[in-house]
């Protein structure tokens, strides 16, 4: 009777353990297709690195490489300055690329706690971030059970994708098809929207984001101090960019806290580096322009071409 039961038992796990595998297989082939796009972009792209673009969805919807020459868009949506770490050192001494210098947006909701709330793509950066190290770095064990989940089951997020792979619409399938150079456009304009919807959307956006908590959290600080010690040692020049925003998000912000303020703290963490070249302030540039965004903070394809030209000229010259 006993035999039985563990003969049944070492079927069973093993039945289990062989359609795991193949459901997180499955899972991690499909989940976040756009970076692992962009990754096979930047591993085919043999032109000049002289500007290495780093940040989130604001650089990667941001600035077109086309136009920016002489630069590839390294960016990844909902990434924090811990992921952004990770992601230069896999470049530079995985790849043995290292670009001669790296633009990392320096916005103030870069700095944010919410970066710390690692969600699913967690999936994609448990194959470049060490998970162990951010867990002493944090005091926070559950990036080790995060590391876990996104290694050995990844799958158990499945019905999400599934959902979007099911009623996803085409128009945004098209778009993750035209990335270029890690570059993702978008024609969505924000004054689609009704003026109320507008205004609605823009606070709640920013208290989403800023709620009952100080703009510069210490654990996003201090990833954001170690990306300025690599440069250092590594002999990186290191730009940070302020991307456009809408004028009422930014007015918006800044009766939360004193932007002005955050900026200064900022800039003077980073003077402090050798490799430090400098801001690329360009916050308030399209401050009149609401139909060059998708939304009060992110710029459609029409802002970034605006945007990416003025970063060629500015840093390559005619």
């Amino acid at each position: 009777m006993l035999k039985k039961f563990i003969i049944k038992l070492l079927l069973f796990v093993s039945i289990f353990l062989v359609v795991n595998f193949a459901l997180n297989a499955i899972y991690k082939h499909y989940h976040n297709r756009v970076s692992r796009l962009k990754d096979r972009q930047f591993n085919e792209y043999d032109g000049p690195l002289t500007y290495l673009l780093i940040g989130d969805s604001y650089i990667q919807s941001g600035v077109n490489p086309k136009i920016f020459r002489n630069s590839f868009n390294a960016s990844v949506p909902s990434s924090g300055f811990p992921q952004n770490y990770y992601k230069l050192k896999d470049i530079v001494d995985r790849l043995g690329r290292k670009p001669d210098n790296i633009i990392i947006q320096a916005d103030p909701s870069s700095f944010i706690s919410n970066r710390n709330r690692v969600n699913t793509n967690d999936i994609y950066w448990v194959d470049f971030a060490d998970y162990d190290e951010l867990a002493k770095e944090s005091n926070d064990p559950t990036f080790k059970r995060k590391y876990l989940g996104a290694r050995y089951i990844s799958w158990m997020g499945g019905a999400r994708l599934l959902y979007k792979k099911l009623f996803l619409k085409k128009r945004e399938r098209v778009e993750a098809d035209l990335i270029v150079m890690g570059y993702r456009p978008s024609n969505m304009s924000f004054t689609d929207d009704p003026m109320k919807k507008q205004k609605a959307f823009v606070r709640e956006r920013v208290k989403s984001y800023f709620k009952d908590e100080p703009p510069v959290d210490e654990f996003q600080l201090k990833y954001f101090r170690y990306i300025l010690e690599y440069c250092d040692q590594k002999g990186i020049g290191v730009y940070l960019i302020r991307v456009p925003a809408t004028k009422a998000y930014i007015e918006r912000l800044s009766k939360v806290f004193d932007l002005n303020e955050f900026n200064r703290s900022i800039e003077e963490v980073a003077q402090s580096y050798s490799v430090f070249k400098g801001v690329l302030d360009y916050q308030d540039m399209l401050f009149d322009r609401p139909d060059y965004f998708v939304n009060p903070d992110h710029l459609n394809d029409k802002g970034a071409t605006i945007l990416s030209k003025a970063l060629d000229e500015r840093l390559n010259g005619k």
